[in-house]
């Protein structure tokens, strides 16, 4: 079967040639014909002009997308001061503070592994880098929303003497304010998972029982999802 390449002028053979306009591709008694206007009742309409992937410069590489921070440059942080990443990689989209570490999250920043795509928390203590965890990017956008409800936040210089036990922790469907009206202002907070995670440490079993736990109250927004003990 012959290919016809129909052009104003007349017929040309060869393969089809890339046009400025549309192109149409017919079955013919003369074969295959390609054709700026449909050259049959049955015309496919093709995609004319050669398309080069946007997520590529011109020389293979990828482009970076816009807004994002280069992902080798967290290869460098290394034990760095807080100076010397931000002059790296910038300011953190939000972070906060937890038993003594800064958390900085970078949501900008995408490491791609097989399907999963992840991005950077650094921890910093006494000013310095010395753990980055890879947060899958859904997860990362969660916990950057949660972590900028704690910014203003922070943590008591002590430990609180409590006057509930464990049993007056079970309280879930309660909201923070509820919460707070209840057991006071909690020891820590964090982030995790893309939640908000309150902590009431050295909590007694009981008022017969002097062993101790630290309590977890994880909340969905405003309200308590679950509470834990360790």
């Amino acid at each position: 079967m012959r290919t016809v390449i129909l052009l104003a002028m007349g017929f040309l053979l060869g393969a089809a040639p890339v046009f400025a306009g549309s192109i149409y591709k017919c079955n013919t008694k003369e074969g295959v014909v390609f054709s700026q206007t449909p050259c049959a009742p049955d015309a496919i309409k093709l995609k004319s002009g050669k398309s080069k992937n946007p997520g590529r410069s011109t020389n293979g590489q990828e482009k970076p997308i816009a807004g994002t921070i280069d992902i080798r440059l967290f290869d460098k942080v290394g034990a760095g001061t807080a100076e010397e990443i931000v002059a790296l990689v910038g300011h953190p989209a939000a972070k906060y503070f937890h038993n003594g570490d800064d958390h900085w999250l970078y949501p900008n920043a995408v490491k791609v592994d097989g399907d999963k795509r992840l991005c950077p928390e650094l921890y910093l203590r006494d000013g310095r880098q010395y753990q980055i965890s890879w947060i899958p990017e859904d997860i990362m956008r969660k916990s950057v929303s949660v972590a900028k409800g704690l910014s203003d936040w922070q943590e008591p210089g002590s430990i609180r003497k409590k006057t509930f036990t464990v049993g007056d922790t079970v309280i879930m469907g309660k909201s923070k304010s509820q919460v707070v009206g209840k057991l006071g202002q909690p020891d820590a907070k964090k982030v995790f998972n893309g939640r908000e995670i309150w902590e009431y440490k050295e909590v007694q079993f009981a008022a017969n029982n002097p062993q101790t736990l630290t309590i977890y109250l994880t909340f969905e927004g405003d309200i308590v999802a679950s509470s834990a003990g360790n």
